[in-house]
Formats: structure tokens, sequence, C-alpha cells
């Protein structure tokens, strides 16, 4: 029976580094094309803006004012209006 126990522990595990982002009781979707910023503003011109595509996978790190910070598994953050997710857990 303790054998048994200790193969579900270790393919809990395992299956937590398959899921891998989706595992993150903080995780979102990207719904529709939009823009990730270095910083959580429009009116900056200056900023760093990247593409962000529908369907991306991202961790929510914080949000702020109809904004959230979002860390994706290639180690690439940024910001992006928080009407654009989806979070995945609620």
């Amino acid at each position: 029976m303790s054998l048994v126990a200790v193969a579900l522990a270790v393919l809990g595990t395992l299956s937590l580094r398959v899921y891998g982002p989706l595992a993150d009781p903080e995780v979102a979707l990207v719904w529709k094309a939009s823009t990730l910023r270095s910083i959580p503003t429009e009116a900056d011109t200056t900023q760093k803006t990247s593409p962000l595509s529908a369907g991306s996978i991202a961790v929510v790190e914080k949000t702020f004012l109809g904004w959230t910070k979002l860390n994706f598994p290639s180690g690439q953050t940024g910001w992006a209006q928080s009407e654009d997710l989806i979070k995945l857990y609620r």
C-alpha cells in the first residue's frame, strides 16, 4: 500500500512539471492580441513595447489600476491591460 502512495506522489510531482505554467494558480490567458509594455501606461511613447499574441499563457505577478504584470516562461515580463486577459483559476 505504501508503494502505491509513493508512486502517486511521484506522479503528482511529475504532472506539475508537465503542465508547466498551467499548474500555477495565478496563470492567465491572453484572449485577444494586445501589446506588452515595460510600464503600466499608454501615455509614455518611449517605453519598450512588444506584440502580445492571443493564446499566450503567462503567470500574473501583480495588478495595478487596470494593468496586470505578466511573467512568461521565457523569462520575459511586462504589463498588459487586465481586460485583455482571462485568469484560468479564480
